[in-house]
């Protein structure tokens, strides 16, 4: 990276790791962002140097200011803002049931016969405000999307500058020509999700007739054509445990009440067999960390099918063939939160959820950030045609990695993969690829 690209993106992958899922630490980031901006740290620690060799020595007066400047960004407004953020009540999750005209279902198409050609790019832990995050955005960008979708975390804690730069001025989120959305992540709640409500969905949703977004209403949304319905959830509105104690006290990222209304009302409100496709932030299963089986236990009372899901969370890439965890449902699982954030790499899965059911995970080694390993950032481009939908898993590089082809059956409610192709051999596969689709 050269240094008027450091100088732009404000940030780099140096600065987000070791980044624990922790709100305390997550505000702390943020503060000493501000704190770094405010003071070149490069200058302070070369003055800091000379001082203690008694050379080159500045006023006791701008020393005083620095102190200044540090206990007052770093210390106390590190303090205030998270106790303002994490304290007092959540942003009231918005749902449907007020707006008069939209119900969170879109068309994906415009053709009458339903067979049009339908192109959707994904990226999850995308907005992090780094250069590589940029390079995702370009190319996701040369897709030529007529939808994007996020799946969440706006780094450090979703404020509304974080948004503003992360998504539409530092780094700029690739929007769709048809509509581009935000899944809540859980670094958007870390500050109570109020810019993420009012600051970000308002400037996302479907494109109108002026070309201009209408605004995303709610957290959750479908898009469907005649085949598919692609329905993303929000699992971070319930994701945080009790202040300070985070750590010790897990919340299981339950859906929504509204959520769990809308699908029966509105999505499944009759016998409708087409197949599903659900996004989120957060993983149903992993053969890395700890998962949030009770999203998957609350659908498997509404839908009694195998479906895909997509998630983030993890900052890696990595497939799943067909697993169920306890009463939930049977899922093909796929997680892509890789976008922006440094790829974890070198934790070979271990005995937890989904460990049975990896297929594949990419842990090739990109380059080192801060003297550590990292691997290779990256995103999904899908296709949906008619009855069929192919998803591109590629990296930063625009390299396609794997690619995978599913057909829908609108009598029996089944999905089927046809084919899956490894086209990046490096690869690390657990078992053989053709389980990821069968």
């Amino acid at each position: 990276m050269t240094k008027g690209q450091e100088k732009k993106h404000n940030r780099n992958l140096e600065d987000m790791r070791d980044l624990h899922r922790s709100p305390l630490q997550a505000h702390n980031r943020t503060q000493a962002d501000l704190f770094r901006r405010k003071v070149d740290v490069e200058e302070l620690v070369e003055d800091l140097v000379e001082f203690d060799e008694l050379a080159d020595l500045k006023s006791p007066s701008e020393y005083a200011n620095l102190l200044k400047d540090f206990l007052s960004i770093r210390v106390f407004s590190w303090l205030r803002h998270y106790l303002a953020s994490r304290f007092g009540a959540r942003h009231p999750f918005p749902d449907y049931t007020t707006q008069s005209d939209d119900n969170g279902v879109y068309r994906l198409d415009k053709s009458a016969a339903g067979d049009e050609e339908i192109r959707i790019g994904l990226a999850g832990d995308w907005a992090s405000g780094v250069y590589e995050a940029d390079v995702v955005g370009r190319m996701m960008r040369k897709f030529q999307p007529h939808f994007t979708i996020h799946l969440g975390d706006t780094y450090f804690v979703g404020t509304q500058q974080e948004i503003e730069e992360n998504f539409f001025s530092v780094v700029k989120w690739p929007l769709g020509s048809r509509g581009s959305f935000a899944v809540n992540g859980n670094h958007e709640m870390y500050a109570k999700g109020k810019a993420y409500f009012e600051y970000l969905l308002p400037r996302l949703g479907m494109r109108g007739a002026e070309r201009t977004f209408q605004g995303q209403k709610a957290s959750y949304f479908c898009l469907e054509n005649d085949h598919w319905r692609i329905i993303a959830l929000d699992t971070a509105y319930h994701a945080l445990g009790i202040p300070i104690v985070e750590k010790l006290s897990r919340a299981n990222c339950t859906l929504t009440g509204a959520q769990r209304r809308w699908l029966k009302d509105e999505v499944f409100k009759t016998d409708d067999k087409r197949g599903v496709i659900f996004l989120s932030h957060h993983q149903y299963f992993s053969a890395f960390e700890t998962a949030y089986s009770r999203p998957g236990i609350q659908l498997a009372r509404i839908l009694d099918r195998p479906v895909l899901w997509i998630w983030a969370h993890e900052h890696r890439m990595a497939v799943y063939k067909k697993g169920q965890v306890g009463d939930g449902m049977e899922v093909y699982g796929r997680c892509i939160g890789h976008g922006g954030m440094p790829v974890e790499i070198g934790y070979p899965p271990d005995k937890r959820s989904g460990r049975d059911f990896l297929v594949a995970y990419d842990d090739r080694r990109s380059r080192f950030a801060d003297g550590h390993p990292v691997g290779y950032n990256g995103f999904a481009n899908m296709t949906v045609k008619g009855d069929e939908v192919t998803i591109d898993y590629r990296d930063i590089e625009n390299q396609s990695m794997l690619s995978e082809t599913w057909v829908a059956n609108n009598a029996t409610g089944q999905i089927r993969g046809i084919d899956i192709q490894l086209k990046q051999p490096e690869l690390t596969l657990v078992r053989g690829l053709t389980e990821a689709i069968s």
